[in-house]
C-alpha cells in the first residue's frame, strides 16, 4: 500500500522539527514523539507507552500535572510553564513545556499535545 505524500511530508517535519513534540493519552503515557522532545526530556528513542513523569524528575512533576489540570478545566487552552531538566554529566537545561488538547477524530480518547523548547 502506497502512503499518501502528504502523510509523509507531515511524518517528516513531525520528525524532524525542532521543537520537540510528543503525544501522549489522558494518562499522560506518551503515544509517540519526536527527536527534539527525546533530547529536550533527555529520554531514549524507546519512550512509548511511557509515562512523561519518568523523564522530567519529580521536582518537576507538580508543575506539569498542573499544567494537565488547567488544560483539562478548559480544552481550547494552551498552558505553559518552565522546567530545568537535568542531564546524567549534572548539566542543567532548562525547558519551556507547552501542553494543549488534541482532538483528532480518529481516537477514541483524549489526546494531548505536549511541545518542548530550550
Amino acid at each position: 500500500m502506497k502512503e499518501n505524500p502528504d502523510a509523509t511530508i507531515y511524518k517528516s517535519i513531525f520528525r524532524n522539527a525542532i521543537i520537540g513534540i510528543a503525544l501522549l493519552n489522558s494518562n499522560g503515557q506518551i503515544i509517540e514523539s519526536n527527536k527534539a522532545f527525546c533530547k529536550h526530556l533527555n529520554c531514549g528513542k524507546e519512550n512509548r507507552a511511557s509515562h512523561y513523569s519518568e523523564f522530567v524528575g519529580d521536582e518537576n512533576k507538580g508543575k506539569i500535572d498542573q499544567l494537565f489540570l488547567m488544560v483539562e478545566q478548559d480544552r481550547c487552552s494552551l498552558n505553559k510553564d518552565v522546567i530545568a531538566i537535568e542531564f546524567d554529566n549534572h548539566d542543567h537545561l532548562l525547558i519551556e513545556i507547552s501542553l494543549s488538547p488534541f482532538d483528532c477524530k480518529n481516537s477514541q480518547s483524549d489526546q494531548f499535545l505536549m511541545l518542548t523548547e530550550d
